[in-house]
Parts: structure tokens; sequence; C-alpha cells
């Protein structure tokens, strides 16, 4: 679980998604404390955070892919 922790920590930072690292961060602490609970509540808020965060990125996306394919230049 640590290995697969800290790549998404890792790859969320390198793209600026920095409330899904902190939840990671969050998640970290928990299971090195063996906080049962905690790990729970840090999982529901990754699950959110992560779906937050893919919806956003599909909405930029549908824009730049809007606006790629309506570009008219002048002639």
């Amino acid at each position: 679980m640590g290995i697969d922790l800290n790549q998404l920590m890792g790859s969320s930072s390198s793209i600026g998604a920095k409330r899904v690292s902190n939840v990671c961060v969050a998640f970290r602490v928990a299971t090195e404390q063996n906080n049962r609970a905690g790990c729970f509540r840090a999982l529901e808020m990754l699950e959110h955070e992560y779906c937050y965060l893919k919806n956003k990125l599909h909405e930029l996306f549908q824009v730049k892919l809007h606006s790629t394919y309506h570009y008219h230049p002048s002639i």
C-alpha cells in the first residue's frame, strides 16, 4: 500500500492536484498510527477528491477539445 500511496501522491503533486496529495498524506499518517477509522475516512476522502479531480480534468479536456475543433484561422 505504501508504494501505491507514494506513487499517487507523487503523480498528483506533479499535476498540481494538491487536494489529492494532502489526503494521501493524511492517509499515510493514519496508516502509520494504525488508526483504522482514520484510514477509512482518508480512503473516502481520497475517493471523493479523485472523482472531483477526474471531473475537472474531463471538463478541461472537453473545453480544449471543443476549442481545438472549432478553431478557424483567418485566411
